[in-house]
């Protein structure tokens, strides 16, 4: 039959396999420990919360980063515009100085033609001045969808212009006494 000495050491037994930690462990001779320890859905707790905090920084971070970006980005949009405006406006003015050269000879009757593109020309850089770069894209948008066979044919004749114009650049900076060689260009 079992002692009371033995009924102890079995409670300890129990308390031993139920309890982790040593700190929670309990004997009939030693008092229960006031120490508590935190569980395991305590330790969850935490490492959720780290993990909340963890990707709300990063996400901070990120918009940090794309605001900054995006703030360069319409920086240098804006200098664009400005330059573009600049740009397109010495074309005018180029077209002008062309349609006078007509005066005169028989290509007169052209210089009506010639006077109307440079009118469209400095309308263009009127628009470009007036408008943000949202509301050019958004016109742009608008222009692409209505007609998207004159938004290919516009970018065509744009990349046309802008290889004869690296054409003739080459082909100035040649005349200028340029380190460009005719095997240079061929290659």
């Amino acid at each position: 039959m079992p002692t009371e000495d033995d009924k102890a050491t079995s409670v300890d037994a129990v308390a031993d396999t139920n309890v982790p930690g040593d700190a929670a462990r309990t004997s009939a001779s030693a008092p229960m420990s006031t120490t508590t320890h935190p569980t395991i859905a305590e330790h969850q707790d935490d490492g959720a919360s780290l993990s909340a905090r963890v990707p709300e920084s990063v996400k901070d971070q990120a918009n940090k980063l794309a605001g900054d970006a995006a703030t360069r980005a319409r920086s240098a949009a804006e200098e664009g515009k400005a330059k573009a405006s600049e740009t397109v406006r010495n074309l005018a003015a180029s077209t002008r100085d062309a349609a006078n050269q007509f005066k005169g000879t028989q290509a007169e009757p052209l210089t009506q033609y010639v006077n109307g593109a440079a009118d469209s020309i400095e309308q263009f850089a009127s628009t470009l001045d007036e408008k943000t770069v949202d509301e050019l894209l958004d016109d742009l948008r608008v222009m692409v969808r209505k007609s998207p066979a004159i938004a290919i044919g516009a970018a065509a004749a744009v990349g046309f212009a802008l290889s004869r114009f690296a054409k003739a650049s080459e082909r100035a900076f040649d005349a200028t006494g340029g380190t460009t060689t005719p095997a240079d260009r061929d290659a």
